[in-house]
């Protein structure tokens, strides 16, 4: 598996170390070498890696903001703007954001991911959570901590979406995976027969779903 890890190596620090020796970690530093190694994956199909992974959007969105306000503006606004020293590219770019600069971040994060479900291999992403009004039933749930629309549009691009939850239990922290919705939780499995509440192993959960698929393909044939 390939990871991008924009946070650091934390995630990887804790996986047993058989886990580890599969995976080959990349941080890339912007949102620039985040699409050449985009590119590279859709170019060289047989690059042999069966699962792409991003850890975290939530953390990569900085990066695609970051592109963003590099873009120079023109008409109002552009005056009052100020700019500051890009660390990592050296380039000027823009401290305050307008209404604009929102839309095409969020919809530069969803052409991202779109793309990723795209390619010829699995693909995962984390997101931190965060509480988000649902404005159609008026109240509150647990969201990706995306700005704007993209907390509620980003999980509708994956065939699986869960959400980790914890709660101490005798005298210990016990995690859990909530595969569907419970009114507070938003999460949904396009998969029939997986429990609502499992273990935080995501490829013992895939496991699982392919278990299910495959019974179910028997059933058809």
């Amino acid at each position: 598996m390939l990871m991008f890890d924009q946070g650091g190596e934390e995630t990887i620090k804790v996986m047993p170390r058989s886990v580890q020796r599969n995976i080959m970690l990349s941080r890339p530093k912007n949102y620039s070498e985040t699409m050449q190694l985009m590119r590279w994956l859709a170019v060289e199909g047989h690059h042999g890696f069966e699962a792409v992974c991003v850890d975290s959007l939530t953390t990569f969105y900085d990066h695609v903001m970051a592109s963003v306000l590099s873009l120079p503006i023109k008409g109002e606004g552009s005056a009052t703007q100020t700019y500051t020293t890009d660390m990592e590219t050296s380039e000027a770019r823009r401290v305050w954001p307008i209404l604009a600069d929102w839309g095409l971040a969020g919809e530069r994060l969803r052409q991202f991911v779109l793309n990723c479900t795209r390619m010829e291999t699995h693909f995962f992403a984390s997101a931190h959570i965060d509480m988000e009004k649902d404005e159609v039933r008026g109240q509150f749930v647990y969201a990706p901590a995306l700005p704007g629309k993209s907390a509620l549009r980003i999980p509708l691009l994956f065939s699986a979406y869960v959400q980790c939850r914890s709660e101490p239990r005798g005298g210990e922290v016990v995690y859990e995976l909530v595969t569907q919705p419970d009114g507070l939780m938003q999460a949904g499995v396009r998969t029939d027969g997986l429990p609502t509440l499992i273990s935080p192993d995501l490829p013992g959960m895939y496991d699982q779903i392919k278990s299910i698929w495959d019974v179910q393909n028997t059933k058809e044939d």
